[in-house]
């Protein structure tokens, strides 16, 4: 169901052009600006994930228990992922948001303050 809906972000993101804006590193004044571009993007990934999750929920087969598993099982749990992806409460907020809304509007991370994407 995961892979499902991270591939649905993905797509969300290249048609819309907001990948390529991350992947070009020309773009970028400084490593630690491509840092907080990629970890909004993929913070921003996350919450779409959780927007198409909701737009096909009740999931025939799948239970509150098996979203509230999902959500344990998502995060940055290994070494130097954490900075890469986003802290692992940031990106469980972003994967509840999209589920919550079922809206992507409402995964803006770009104009997200700094703490939300730490």
């Amino acid at each position: 169901m995961y892979n499902a809906a991270a591939v649905y972000a993905y797509h969300v993101q290249r048609l819309v052009g907001i990948s390529f804006s991350v992947d070009v590193e020309a773009f970028y004044d400084s490593k630690s600006e491509r840092a907080e571009r990629l970890r909004r993007h993929s913070l921003q990934s996350d919450c779409l994930a959780g927007a198409f999750i909701k737009s096909i929920w009740p999931v025939p087969g799948r239970s509150t228990h098996d979203w509230k598993e999902l959500q344990g099982l998502i995060g940055g749990d290994e070494p130097g992922e954490e900075r890469l992806y986003g802290k692992t409460a940031n990106v469980r907020m972003w994967l509840k948001r999209g589920f919550a809304t079922g809206d992507a509007a409402s995964c803006n991370t770009w104009t997200a303050p700094s703490s939300e994407v730490a």
